[in-house]
């Protein structure tokens, strides 16, 4: 008697441990169903604009709270952003929209810069810096600018500062709200791009209207080659 009773504890146990076994493999396996949806929500706008190549060229409709975190990664990655004041199918045919504008030392004007890439602007390495003027160029006189120390920065004296780069530059921004007042509450279709910086360089495009067509192929082996995103955004 007192066996059977024992047998019957034993497989008491058994059920509760095969119950428990069977509530944590449910539970592991919808944690792992949350985590990944929560990641694949958060990673949402990053994988479409990341890894566009993947699946050809991709149109779509966004506004100002996507192109602002487009603008703080080019500095970050290897990623040249452009700006259209229309859309008329093609950069070529499309008004280039004011970013900012740069003297040119040779011809002794000023240009107008549709563009933000980190190969094109001599403003220093530091992150500091690079971090002031993309707030200078997003928000104009408005902006909030740091030294490296963390101190208070004035728009005027960072001016200052990247006109004393090595080569003189000097750069005149969009003031009051700069950039972020231009284009909030606006629709632009984006575009992506991905070219080879090797080729950009042989073409003889303009800074302003790079597209597949006036991509040019290089001599250098694909493998060695350096990749270059293009993400360009025409006002609706």
């Amino acid at each position: 008697m007192e066996n059977v009773a024992d047998a019957l504890k034993m497989a008491a146990d058994v059920l509760v441990f095969v119950m428990a076994l069977g509530i944590s493999i449910a539970s592991f396996s919808q944690a792992k169903q949350t985590a990944q949806i929560i990641v694949e929500f958060n990673d949402r706008e990053y994988s479409e604009t990341q890894y566009a190549e993947d699946v050809g060229q991709t149109d779509r409709i966004v506004g100002v709270e996507s192109i602002i975190p487009t603008i703080w990664r080019a500095f970050n990655e290897n990623i040249r952003v452009v700006f259209y004041e229309n859309d008329n199918g093609s950069p070529d045919n499309s008004e280039p929209m004011q970013l900012y504008n740069l003297y040119n030392k040779d011809k002794k004007t000023w240009e107008t810069v549709n563009y933000i890439d980190l190969k094109k602007l001599t403003i220093g390495s530091e992150g500091y810096v690079r971090n002031n003027f993309i707030m200078t160029l997003l928000y104009g006189d408005k902006a909030k600018l740091t030294n490296e120390d963390g101190s208070r920065l004035e728009v005027d004296d960072y001016l200052d500062q990247i006109a004393a780069e090595k080569d003189n530059s000097s750069y005149s921004f969009l003031q009051n709200g700069g950039l972020y007042d231009k284009i909030k509450g606006e629709d632009f279709r984006e575009t992506i791009g991905v070219y080879y910086l090797q080729d950009l360089e042989n073409t003889s495009s303009d800074d302003t209207s790079i597209d597949e067509d006036d991509v040019t192929q290089s001599n250098v082996p694909d493998a060695n080659k350096t990749k270059l995103r293009v993400i360009s955004y025409y006002k609706q």
